[in-house]
């Protein structure tokens, strides 16, 4: 087995999944939203923009990742709700697990 010497990147900005005529294209934080970003079929690019929040603030960027030609994977922490603490109380069915908290 030769070792793998020689990663070519044609473009090295970017993360891109494919499977038969659907292509994806995103940044290196798996976003779409600049440049030539987008869900791609035969060619036309169906959507050129997206993106997400949690009770309307943006996750943290944890890590991207390409898993192999037609997928890749991405992580992200989502933002602490008002909750004073973490984690669901098992005696509260009505508890919605509130979120984790950073203790500074």
């Amino acid at each position: 087995m030769l070792p793998d010497l020689n990663r070519f990147r044609m473009f090295p900005d970017t993360l891109v999944a494919y499977q038969g005529h659907v292509l994806l294209v995103t940044d290196i934080f798996g976003q779409l939203g600049k440049g030539i970003e987008g869900l791609y079929f035969h060619q036309t690019r169906l959507l050129s923009r997206l993106t997400f929040t949690v009770d309307g603030r943006p996750p943290l960027f944890v890590s991207a990742n390409a898993v192999d030609a037609y997928s890749f994977i991405a992580y992200y922490l989502a933002p602490a709700g008002n909750a004073p603490q973490g984690g669901a109380c098992p005696d509260e069915p009505d508890d919605d697990g509130g979120g984790i908290v950073a203790k500074g």
